[in-house]
């Protein structure tokens, strides 16, 4: 039996983009001022010069990262297909994420009037986080094998990685280094920017390398996303 090919963005997963775009814009119209203060470009009432927006851009992302993993699992485990192109797929789906929303960068900058330097550095952190938790879903799906402790385990982590090393470990606190981010480059020197990238990129080299060497021993039918 011939496998039906998948792409990034297809009719299985299609809901799953269009969810993401459509909730990230509303929390941007949400927290854009009223009109008048717009058109005078006074943006004292835009969060007030926070970074509120990509905390919300950052929580829909890693959510649209877990499901693609688990459809991606499911995928896998129902056809036997190629886990290299299940990472590729899922690592291109969230660069497509990100690319579909380049107008509510472009809309943010010009209410704000943030430099570009910035807010293309908190978007490319944005993206490998992103990216850590598709891959880190597909990962806990194949290993649980669709169970609900998978389901539950992504889940702890993504909470925990959120919001409870703000309390333990801030220098990784997504939210914190978002923050720090658009504070500009004085704010942070050149070994914490090193850090703040490389994180994400070994935790995900670390999964991406789990995912490639784990040997599924029996078929799952169906994910709980």
């Amino acid at each position: 039996m011939k496998l039906r090919n998948r792409y990034i963005a297809d009719s299985v997963n299609c809901n799953l983009f269009l969810v993401f775009f459509g909730f990230t814009g509303i929390a941007l119209l949400v927290l854009t001022p009223a009109a008048r203060p717009v058109d005078r470009f006074i943006v004292p009432e835009f969060i007030n010069g926070s970074s509120l927006f990509f905390h919300i851009y950052l929580f829909f992302l890693a959510i649209l990262g877990l499901n693609l993993g688990a459809l991606e699992a499911t995928y896998l485990a129902t056809t036997g297909a190629s886990v290299h192109q299940a990472i590729r797929r899922l690592l291109g789906g969230i660069a497509l994420a990100c690319f579909i929303t380049i107008p509510y960068i472009i809309f943010y900058r010009g209410v704000t009037r943030s430099p570009w330097a910035p807010l293309l550095a908190v978007t490319i952190y944005i993206l490998l986080i992103g990216s850590l938790f598709a891959v880190l879903s597909l990962y806990l799906e194949r290993i649980s094998r669709g169970t609900i402790m998978g389901f539950l385990a992504k889940y702890f982590l993504f909470l925990l990685y959120l919001f409870g090393f703000a309390f333990l470990l801030p220098q990784i606190n997504p939210l914190i280094i978002i923050s720090q981010l658009l504070a500009g480059r004085e704010e942070l020197s050149l070994l914490e920017y090193l850090v703040i990238y490389a994180a994400p990129l070994g935790l995900i080299t670390l999964v991406v390398w789990g995912i490639s060497n784990y040997k599924v021993k029996e078929k799952y039918y169906g994910s709980i996303r």
